[in-house]
Parts: C-alpha cells; structure tokens; sequence
C-alpha cells in the first residue's frame, strides 16, 4: 500500500518529475495536492495532475516515481470531467519550477466546479466544514511568483443543503412529524 501524500512527498515528487523530463512541461496540479500545498490540509491519497503537453519522457517516468516514493500519482483534472473555459492554463496559480517542468496550480475555479459536478455536498462531521460548490461559498487561496498568499474560509453553523437546519434536528423534525 501506498503512502499518503504530504508536503514533504509532493516535493519529491515534483523534483523526480523536473529531473526526468527532457522537454519543457507544465504540470497542473489538482485537487488534494493543491489543498496540501495551500496548507488547507495536511495530507492527500493522491497526487492528481494535467501535463501540458503530455510529455513522453515524463509520461514514462511517473510509474517509477510513484513506485520509489510509494506514492499515488493520477492524470486526472477537471477537463476529464466538466466542461472547463478557455483561458484556465492562465488562471493556474505558479507553484514553481524542478528542471524543465514548471509546477501550478490548476485553475481554483474550475476545480471548485469539478468537485460540485462529482460531489455536490461534503461534510468532514468532526469539524462541520462545508461546501456546496457554490461560488458563493468558495473557500479559494491564491499565490503567484513574487505575492503573498491570501486564503479566505468560512465555517457556517448549519448547512443551508437541509434547509437552515442541521442534518439531525432535519431528521428529527420528519421523525416527530414537523
């Protein structure tokens, strides 16, 4: 089994990835990398990325790196789900750069909108954070070369999925017949 991947791994990870390509590459980093990296969580199941363009020798090296950091690498991101606008490979966030690979973030909006087309509501219940996919309710953090990180978060005290109402005093309700 795998290991779980932190800061620490994605590092490696993108370092492997600079010293192995042999043509300049983007690496679009997605989903759980980029919530580790922002510092919104502390670790990831996997690494999911979009190469533009798909360079062979990166391509051929992934499967050795996932193996030597006991890591889970996807080529997954957003276009493979949604519909997303052009112009995204500019919206991307710089993370920075390992050999001839320049490392971003995936456009934070169109991974928003990726995560409410595949899971419209998800709850981590020990900290009762949310979020609905509503870019009105968007927690989104943005850096570029030579800026400062700013991040914005909220934590509601009921979800409006249920009304206004927590899901058990919802389920309580219909229980008692209200």
């Amino acid at each position: 089994m795998r290991e779980l991947a932190d800061t620490d791994r994605i590092a490696r990870f993108m370092k492997a990835l600079g010293e192995a390509a042999r043509e300049e590459t983007h690496a679009h980093l997605v989903g759980g990398a980029t919530a580790v990296l922002y510092g919104w969580r502390a670790t990831t199941i996997d690494v999911d990325l979009k190469l533009v363009p798909e360079s062979d020798s990166v391509l051929r090296a992934i499967p050795q790196i996932k193996e030597s950091l006991q890591l889970n690498v996807e080529l997954a991101s957003p276009p493979d789900f949604i519909p997303v606008p052009d112009g995204w490979e500019d919206r991307g966030a710089y993370v920075r750069r390992e050999g001839r690979v320049s490392f971003f973030h995936f456009d934070i909006y169109a991974q928003a909108r990726r995560s409410s087309a595949v899971m419209p509501v998800t709850w981590r219940t020990s900290t009762r954070w949310w979020s609905t996919g509503s870019s009105s309710r968007l927690a989104c953090a943005t850096t570029s070369p030579g800026s400062s990180r700013s991040s914005t978060a909220f934590q509601p005290s009921t979800p409006p999925h249920f009304g206004g109402r927590s899901r058990n005093a919802s389920v309580a309700s219909r229980a008692n017949g209200k």
